[in-house]
């Protein structure tokens, strides 16, 4: 959505085709796979099993998988455009977008893992998400920072001000997830509740 946007809008590209890779490879490996080593959820044999006629993504899947990508895509091309008005060369605020989008799945992740374990308070992080997050966290210091990762992805090192940037969009996408889920829960709530 982000390249699409670019295309339309007709500014250079937001995020080259090799820190795409570095993205799918970081997050899909160290985020996506912390998800294999979750331990089943205590009380899953007692739930009702899933129709088989029913669609793998339900009008609520996609409805999240739209809005969370939504408001990332906006975001981050929010933060592109801010860093090239403010002087910012292009390799500087592709940096930007590729930690903003990394920090940005990394909430993601919390906050489905918040929704897994809504029954209980606080969030549920396993030894292996953690792992991930701080795996993820670690390469992406390096991404920016290590010589040879920034001549093979094109990145360039980010000073203490402009890494504000990343953290202070993902924490607003973070609370835009939070928001939508305690309206989508309250309503779910509220068309369960009985007739009165």
């Amino acid at each position: 959505m982000i390249i699409v946007m670019a295309i339309l809008f007709g500014i250079p590209l937001p995020i080259t085709p090799i820190q795409i890779l570095w993205i799918n490879m970081i997050t899909a490996v160290a985020l996506g796979l912390t998800m294999a080593f979750d331990p089943a959820p205590s009380g899953i044999m007692q739930r009702s099993p899933r129709t088989p006629g029913a669609p793998v993504l339900s009008p609520t899947l996609f409805w999240q998988i739209a809005f969370v990508s939504t408001i990332t895509v906006l975001a981050n091309f929010g933060i592109f455009q801010w860093a090239l008005s403010a002087g910012h060369s292009l390799e500087v605020a592709r940096t930007l977008i590729v930690n903003t989008l990394v920090l940005t799945e990394i909430i993601y992740l919390i906050r489905v893992r918040a929704t897994e374990g809504q029954h209980h308070p606080g969030i549920e992080l396993t030894r292996a998400v953690v792992i991930g997050i701080l795996s993820v966290v670690i390469a992406q210091v390096l991404y920016t920072y290590l010589s040879i990762l920034q001549q093979l992805f094109e990145s360039t090192p980010l000073t203490d001000e402009l890494l504000i940037a990343p953290r202070l969009v993902a924490a607003i996408v973070g609370v835009l997830m939070q928001l939508e889920y305690r309206i989508r829960v309250s309503r779910a709530r509220s068309h369960c509740s009985p007739l009165t």
